[in-house]
Formats: structure tokens, C-alpha cells, sequence
């Protein structure tokens, strides 16, 4: 199958015309924002009689559709299985993954902060959203590697063809797979416990890449370089500079500092017309909001924190209708 040379790629188990709504809207977005660009979004699925049904895109490895015969705990197979495609579809084509909970606010990728960066570093291939809460840490509680880039997030991703980290990540997770049965536990892999890997890298089986990606720049701290980072979290905030995706929830739902555990109901209370106060206590009304989400790139929006809006909003009408930052967001006409 041709494809061009920018792409946006998305993935749905079950293909684009089987998508909650939720998710169809931030796909609909996507496409609205950028429809005179020359980026293609590509919705993949495992729906055979799909288009971009990924075996199309990618040759997927024997043991992607045996890996239920390989964990415990039967919820990470989506998890995983979408890892491995997302990681291979950005070293053969290169471009951008979003998860479908990605919001967009920008209508050329060229204009997102973290895309730009990567594509002036001619050193670097890949750029994520970095999450330094869960970085490994030296003893006077500096990060352990170069600018705390081991916290990356796999949500939302930029990479150039041919990535030399993703390569060398996609050979280690084919490596981990193959040697994974039911009755080995994913901390016991060999070369996890030969290049000592910390707690921090070891979150659940359910993020066993993200233990990969800890494993690779282990061995080799100078695949760095070719890593691009930007923090997930507000401006201020663990060091961010300006505001990243989770920005939001940092802002409106946690408390002091943007520390505390998150608040779903506050999420919702953010997005709908009314006052609300910030972790430090300034009241903003939804104009003010609207103008803050503005200055955004885009939103990622985890999925405990989706819950309360997926059960205010039940149509494509709700979203029209009710008075919220999405007729912002979506620009409904």
C-alpha cells in the first residue's frame, strides 16, 4: 500500500466505524484541523476488511496475536499490542502517533512546539512527552540520565523514517516477547537484571516497553541524542518550561503545586461553563479557560479522567449544545 510521507497515524482494535464517540470526535478534529495540509490521518485497526487493516502497513512478528498465551493479566493485550504497532509504523514511515484521546489544538503540525524541535535537531529521530515524576533519580534526587529523558511517554509520539532508537527498541521488545511465557515474570528478563534496572522502570507488565525503553538507554546512554523531549506538565511544574498536555489536569485538578492526585470530576468542571479555581486557588471562568487551552498544542487526556466526561457527554448534539471548551476545541460550525 502507498503511503505518503506525512503521516498521522491512529489506532482502533476494532476500525474507525466501531469508535466511541469520544474518541470519533478527537479523530473528526484531527481531520477538520488539518484538511489543507498535506498530513494524511490513517486510522489502523485489526479489522481485516479495513483499509488500514495494520498487516497492510507493517508485517507484525508471529507472536502479536499469541501474546494472551504469554501474560497473566489479560488487560494488557490491547495496551501491548498497540505499543508494538504504533513503535513499528514510526520506524518504516516515520510522521506522528496519536492516541485517540489526543485532542488537537493547532491546524499544521508544523506549528506543535515539540514536532518543530525535533525536525530542526539533525542529531535527533524520535520526540516524546516526557513525564518526570517517573524518572530515575540519583541519590541527591538529580535525574539519573540526561535531562530526565527516560520518563517518556508513549501516548503521542514524532519520529523521522528510520529511527536508529526505534529500531534498536523494536529488536529488544521482539527479543523480550519471544522469550516471555506465563510463568516467567517480566522482571526476571535476563538483561533487565544484567544492567540492574531500578524500581522506577518496572511500573507493571502492562508498561513493559516503557521497561524496554529503560533497558536500551541503560546500555547505551548515548542513544539520547537522538531523543527530543518536552514535558507532559504545566509550565513550572517539574521543571517544564512551557505547557505541555497534561497541563490541564496539573492546573484545575490536583492541589497545591499541581502534585496531588487528580480529580476526574474537576476535569469536567474545567471543560463546562461556570467559575472554577485553579491548584493555586485563582478563580477562572470559561472564557478564561478557553484562552488558556488555546495557547495549547494539544491535550491528552488520560483514560481514569475521561470517565466523567464520557458520561456528561451521550451525542454528538451534548457536544454541540452544551456550553464547554469542546466548541472550542472541535469548532463546530
Amino acid at each position: 500500500m502507498l503511503i505518503g510521507s506525512k503521516n498521522i497515524f491512529l489506532y482502533w482494535e476494532q476500525g474507525e466505524s466501531n469508535l466511541p464517540l469520544i474518541h470519533r470526535m478527537n479523530i473528526e478534529n484531527i481531520k477538520k484541523r488539518l484538511n489543507k495540509s498535506h498530513w494524511n490521518v490513517i486510522v489502523t485497526s485489526l479489522d481485516k476488511t479495513s483499509k488500514y487493516y495494520i498487516e497492510n502497513l507493517i508485517d507484525l512478528p508471529n507472536y502479536f496475536f499469541h501474546i494472551s498465551d504469554k501474560i497473566l493479566d489479560l488487560s494488557t493485550i490491547y495496551g501491548n499490542q498497540s505499543d508494538i504497532i504504533r513503535l513499528r509504523l514510526l520506524e518504516k514511515y516515520g510522521g506522528v502517533y496519536f492516541d485517540t484521546s489526543t485532542i488537537l489544538l493547532k491546524d499544521e503540525i508544523e506549528n506543535i512546539n515539540l514536532y518543530s524541535s525535533l525536525m530542526k535537531n539533525s542529531q535527533a529521530s524520535l520526540a516524546a512527552y516526557s513525564n518526570i515524576t517517573f524518572t530515575r533519580k540519583k541519590g541527591n534526587g538529580t535525574n539519573y540520565f540526561k535531562d530526565g529523558k527516560d520518563g517518556i511517554e508513549l501516548g503521542v509520539l514524532y519520529a523521522k523514517r528510520n529511527s536508529i532508537i526505534l529500531s534498536i527498541m523494536n529488536k529488544e521488545i521482539d527479543k523480550y516477547w519471544l522469550w516471555k511465557t506465563k510463568n516467567k515474570n517480566y522482571k526476571e528478563y535476563p538483561p533487565f537484571k544484567k544492567y540492574k534496572l531500578t524500581n522506577v522502570s518496572f511500573l507493571n507488565e502492562y508498561h513493559i516497553h516503557y521497561t524496554i525503553f529503560h533497558f536500551v538507554i541503560t546500555r547505551d546512554e548515548t542513544l539520547l541524542d537522538s531523543l527530543v523531549t518536552q514535558s507532559m506538565h504545566m509550565k513550572g511544574k517539574e521543571n517544564s518550561v512551557v505547557d505541555g498536555p497534561y497541563s490541564i489536569s496539573d492546573r484545575f485538578c490536583r492541589d497545591s503545586y499541581g502534585l496531588g492526585s487528580a480529580k476526574p470530576e474537576h476535569l469536567l468542571k474545567a471543560f463546562l461553563e461556570g467559575d472554577l479555581e485553579t491548584f493555586n486557588g485563582k478563580i477562572t471562568t470559561l472564557t478564561d479557560r478557553i484562552i488558556i487551552f488555546s495557547e495549547l498544542d494539544l491535550i491528552v487526556i488520560p483514560g481514569y479522567m475521561r470517565v466523567e466526561i464520557e458520561k456528561y457527554f451521550n451525542s454528538e448534539e451534548d457536544y454541540k449544545k452544551i456550553e464547554s471548551v469542546y466548541k472550542c476545541f472541535y469548532r463546530f460550525t
